[in-house]
């Protein structure tokens, strides 16, 4: 994703899992206060809007996105 933020750009990646062994933990705790798996139909109301359209185009097969340019 090439995202915009005020007074600069960034560029994310982001990658599906297809095998995970053991239990996702926080290992930024001044970053985030919790960590849990959601049905991607019942989302909680603080997700950050980027991380939302990341997940989105992942579903929809887009390999490639903007954010915030707009």
């Amino acid at each position: 994703m090439h995202r915009k933020e005020p007074n600069e750009e960034r560029i994310n990646f982001f990658f599906q899992a297809e095998k995970y062994q053991g239990e996702p933990k926080i290992m930024e705790p001044h970053k985030c206060d919790d960590l849990k798996w959601f049905d991607l139909d019942n989302w909680p109301e603080n997700v950050i809007p980027y991380i939302k359209e990341a997940i989105k185009n992942i579903l929809e097969k887009k390999i490639y996105s903007e954010y915030g340019w707009k």
